[in-house]
C-alpha cells in the first residue's frame, strides 16, 4: 500500500521581524552594491590616481553587499516534510526560492522516535557523537524524535510533524516509533 503525505513547516511566530529583516538585507546589499559600483568607477576614470582607500572600500562594500544577498533567503527558512511509502524525505526551502534536499531516511532503519520530552529522549540527546538534526521552526509546537545509526553516524532528528504525519510514521515502524508517555 503506497501512502504519500507531504508537509510544510512555516514559522508562526516572529514573522514581521523574520519579514523586516529580509528587506533590510535587500536594502544594505543594494546600498552596498551602489557604493561598490562607484567606487569602481572612480578607480577606472582616475586610473593615474591609483587609491589603494578606493580598492578597499571597493571590495569590502562589494563583500558585505554578496553576504547579505545571499543569506537574505535564511531569514525566511521552512521545512518540508515528505512521506512516501515508509521514507521520509526532508528539505529546506530558503525565501520561496531556493529548494535544498537534505536527506531521506528509510523509517524502517529508526532505532528510536517519539515526543521529544522526557527521560527517552533525553537519553538519545545525551549520547556520545549524537548528531542532531533540528528541523523544527516553532519552539510551542510538539516536537518529535527520530533516532537512527547511518553509515556509522548517530543521527538524531527534530521534527514537528502533524497528527496524520506521526499515523503514518508509527504504522511504517511501530516496534520503534511510539509517541505514548
Amino acid at each position: 500500500m503506497d501512502n504519500f503525505h507531504e508537509e510544510v513547516v512555516v514559522r508562526k511566530r516572529g514573522q514581521a521581524l523574520s519579514t523586516l529583516m529580509y528587506w533590510v538585507s535587500w536594502v544594505v546589499a543594494v546600498i552596498c552594491a551602489l557604493i561598490a559600483a562607484s567606487q569602481l568607477m572612480a578607480l577606472m576614470n582616475n586610473l593615474s590616481a591609483f587609491s589603494w582607500q578606493g580598492l578597499l572600500v571597493m571590495l569590502l562594500a562589494a563583500g558585505v553587499g554578496f553576504v547579505f544577498y545571499r543569506n537574505k533567503d535564511n531569514l525566511r527558512t521552512e521545512y518540508e516534510y515528505t512521506f512516501t511509502s515508509g521514507e521520509m524525505d526532508f528539505a529546506r526551502v530558503m525565501g520561496n526560492v531556493r529548494r535544498k534536499h537534505m536527506f531521506t531516511v528509510a523509517l524502517k532503519n529508526v532505532e528510536a522516535g517519539g515526543l521529544a520530552e522526557g527521560q527517552k529522549y533525553l537519553r538519545y540527546q545525551s549520547m556520545k557523537d549524537v548528531k542532531l538534526q533540528d528541523l523544527t521552526l516553532n519552539r510551542d509546537a510538539r516536537q518529535v524524535f527520530l533516532f537512527l545509526v547511518k553509515d556509522g553516524q548517530k543521527q538524531l532528528i527534530l521534527l514537528e510533524p502533524s497528527d496524520k504525519m506521526m499515523d503514518l510514521m508509527r504504522q511504517s515502524n511501530p516496534r520503534a516509533i511510539s509517541f505514548t508517555a
